[in-house]
């Protein structure tokens, strides 16, 4: 036991570290992943809503000066530049007029800059200005060229204070990360580990279920372990039975044969006594007709024994077919009719139309051996009641008592209640291995005045 709780161990160290790092990998990689994406995109997202906020004051400028007179539009302009704290570039008749609203970008030029987000490398304090221009008409006609330069100096402090948050926020992650991937993989190994002892216990044949109720696919083969081990159990179950019928059947196999040697052991001395007598002289010879036909007499009471014998060991050879119950039956009452008259009784019979399909030889012995035995004890002057019908044969006379422990071996080869009624004693156990061999289901029951024998048909 301690070598498979050290397998055991072994398996679930080599199912965890490989879960564990798995998920650590996954999820690190996502980390790296969303922070990236979170530095790139912040910054373009802060840069986007800029522009936007530039192009709303654009518009505004636009719809302020348009129409407007020269110096009106100037006025307006230096109003804009203070209000919305930013610069503005206008070229009214070919000069460029600078107004300025934010102190950091102090840019004097005799033409408009290019439209862009301009870095302005010779000078770290300024940081980024962006660029945007507007086209509009004076009350004269005239075209104006205003050009707006918006501070953006706060893009450099917010990509600064992101690089500073972002080691942190990372070593955060990967620390949060690494515990849930921890108890992640504990959670997905641990019913693998149930299911794992649990089949150890069911390889010694204990009884043990896998209780994992999940809906997921480690429930679903915790179950189908479950059914599995059932129908493996039930098979091993069928197997013993089997196992203990052949046991058993090969038993009474020999011990037919032991009996058999002693039953024709008793003949056979008869009969070599008698020939023997003969040979010596001891028996007359007008004797010798009578002397000769008892031992015929002897000779085929021994080889019907014999032939029950061998039909037993063997089985029956021949092939199942449609019987017609009604007529087999009938047909062995007629046969047994006078025997029953020289001992004053009757027969009481209530047989339907029904067929079965059987070993007909078989069924007939099953039936000639019952009516036979129910002659044999009946009490003279009864009846003997034979019922055929609905898929169920019965017989019933009225008899001497049986007790409860005598009847398990009125099936036992060579029993015979009472020698003085004749026979050999296997008239019951060649029903009881017939019908057995057939699959058919049987009882014999005893009561007070009588006995009862009931077969059931497929």
């Amino acid at each position: 036991m301690s070598k498979n709780r050290k397998g055991l161990k072994k398996i679930y160290l080599r199912i965890f570290p490989k879960t564990f790092l798995s998920m650590s990998l996954i999820l690190g990689v996502l980390i790296i992943i969303v922070h990236s994406l979170v530095y790139v995109l912040m910054n373009q997202a802060y840069a986007d809503e800029k522009k936007e906020k530039a192009k709303r004051n654009l518009n505004e400028l636009s719809e302020q000066i348009t129409g407007k007179s020269s110096e009106e539009i100037r006025r307006i302009c230096e109003e804009f530049a203070l209000q919305r704290n930013v610069n503005l570039n206008l070229k009214i008749d070919g000069k460029v007029q600078h107004l300025q609203g934010f102190s950091g970008a102090d840019i004097v030029t005799d033409e408009l800059l290019p439209s862009d987000l301009v870095p302005l490398v010779n000078n770290e304090q300024l940081g980024s200005i962006l660029v945007s221009d507007l086209t509009t008409v004076d009350a004269d006609g005239k075209t104006i060229l205003a050009q707006m330069l918006s501070n953006v100096e706060s893009l450099k402090e917010a990509r600064e204070a992101t690089l500073k948050i972002l080691p942190f926020s990372f070593l955060c992650s990967i620390v949060v990360a690494l515990i849930f991937s921890y108890f992640y993989s504990r959670l997905i190994v641990k019913p693998i580990k149930e299911i794992t002892i649990t089949t150890e216990k069911m390889r010694e044949m204990k009884e043990v279920k896998c209780e994992i109720s999940r809906s997921d696919e480690i429930g679903e083969l915790a179950e189908d372990i479950n059914k599995l081990y059932a129908n493996l159990k039930q098979m091993i179950g069928r197997l013993e039975k089997e196992k203990g019928l052949i046991s058993r059947l090969e038993k009474e196999k020999v011990d037919l044969i032991r009996g058999a040697s002693h039953e024709l052991k008793t003949p056979l001395s008869s009969l070599h006594i008698m020939l023997e007598n003969m040979l010596i002289g001891t028996v007359k010879v007008e004797d010798y007709s009578e002397k000769l036909e008892e031992a015929i007499l002897v000779v085929e009471k021994m080889s019907k024994m014999i032939e029950q014998i061998l039909n037993v060991s063997r089985g029956s050879e021949e092939k199942m077919m449609d019987v017609d119950m009604a007529s087999l039956v009938g047909g062995v009452i007629f046969e047994y009719e006078l025997i029953a008259k020289t001992r004053g009784l009757g027969f009481e019979s209530r047989i339907s139309k029904m067929n079965i399909r059987t070993n007909r030889s078989a069924m007939r012995e099953v039936i000639s051996n019952l009516i036979s035995n129910a002659v044999k004890y009946a009490e003279e002057g009864s009846m003997v009641k034979i019922v055929c019908e609905k898929r169920k044969f019965s017989i019933w006379n009225a008899g001497e008592e049986i007790s409860a422990q005598e009847i398990p071996v009125l099936f036992d080869p060579f029993y015979r209640r009472n020698s003085e009624v004749g026979g050999n004693g296997m008239g019951l156990y060649f029903v009881k291995n017939i019908l057995t061999r057939l699959g058919l289901r049987y009882w014999f029951s005893a009561y007070k005045g009588g006995m009862k024998f009931e077969i059931w048909f497929k």
